[in-house]
């Protein structure tokens, strides 16, 4: 999966069956689906006048639940508007 632009960003999903009714958010996604995400554990956040300069966004965010998506994309990335499919193994 890749996010829509102007996003820039790609990560694996696993579990999902891929229905033609899934939102691009992962909200009605199969439980079973997880995110893999490995390069988001180093992700930095900057907070502008933050006395405790850039803070790592840690191993929660390398694997975790579909239904987590939204709000931890949200959370990396401002400018997230859902996500496109860019390769589906069979």
């Amino acid at each position: 999966m890749a996010l829509k632009p102007p996003a820039d960003h790609a990560f694996v999903v696993i579990g999902r069956s891929g229905s033609d009714t899934d939102d691009s958010f992962g909200r009605n996604w199969d439980s079973n689906a997880v995110i893999c995400d490995p390069w988001a554990s180093e992700l930095k956040a900057f907070f502008p006048g933050s006395p405790y300069g850039p803070i790592r966004f840690g191993d929660t965010y390398a694997a975790y639940s579909a239904a987590f998506l939204e709000q931890n994309m949200k959370a990396m990335h401002r400018d997230f508007n859902g996500v496109t499919l860019s390769y589906r193994e069979q």
